[in-house]
């Protein structure tokens, strides 16, 4: 771990979540749609060599993706973040704090990484990185294809500026850069994905 601020902070939010019930963290999987592009772009994967790497919840985005699936079934996706603590309640089963060692930080996003590509035997050259801050350009390798996802406008301009903060020294990870609209969408990678380079005569 790099920065024992940023551990606080999300342990510290996940407290205010102590109590909360596995049914209301499931109630909200509609109300939060992927980003235009996303789920087909998954799809159009093998599931078991998708990995999500979050400073978010296990719990919430494993629920996430099973709701949002579309033709094959996400349970086999690896997903690297904070794993909730849960106790059986008359409500339910209810969240009761989390596993400290699970939380995701700058600093180990790209052992992560390493760790994905180990265990699934994937060749980094073979690994696609996304991601839309520069904070996830640390999971990204000249020996991988990492492709940064900024949008063209965004309604916060302090989120702007911290999004391109440091961004020159970390621009040799980076392959590619999509400027996108305001929804984020990863259409332009689906469209990349399917493109065919015509043989020429004689090759």
């Amino acid at each position: 771990h790099d920065n024992i601020e940023d551990i606080a902070f999300i342990l510290r939010s996940v407290e205010r979540m102590r109590g909360i019930t596995a049914k209301r963290l499931h109630d909200l999987m509609p109300s939060l749609p992927p980003r235009p592009g996303a789920m087909e772009l998954i799809d159009g994967f093998d599931p078991q060599n998708v990995a999500i790497i979050s400073y978010g919840t296990h719990d919430l985005i494993r629920g996430w993706l099973v709701h949002h699936r579309m033709k094959k079934d996400l349970s086999m996706a690896t997903i690297f973040g904070l794993r909730l603590a849960w106790k059986q309640s008359p409500d339910g089963y209810v969240i009761d704090g989390c596993h400290a060692e699970t939380v995701v930080t700058n600093g180990n996003k790209g052992y992560l990484r390493d760790l994905f590509c180990a265990r699934r035997q994937i060749n980094p050259s073979n690994l696609l990185v996304l991601g839309d801050a520069p904070t996830d350009v640390l999971m990204m390798d000249p020996q991988n294809v990492g492709v940064l996802i900024i949008p063209k406008v965004d309604p916060d301009p302090g989120r702007m500026r911290y999004r391109l903060a440091g961004l020159k020294a970390l621009w040799p990870r980076v392959s590619a850069v999509i400027l996108t609209g305001q929804s984020g969408s990863l259409d332009p990678l689906i469209e990349l994905r399917q493109l065919r380079r015509p043989i020429a005569p004689g090759a």
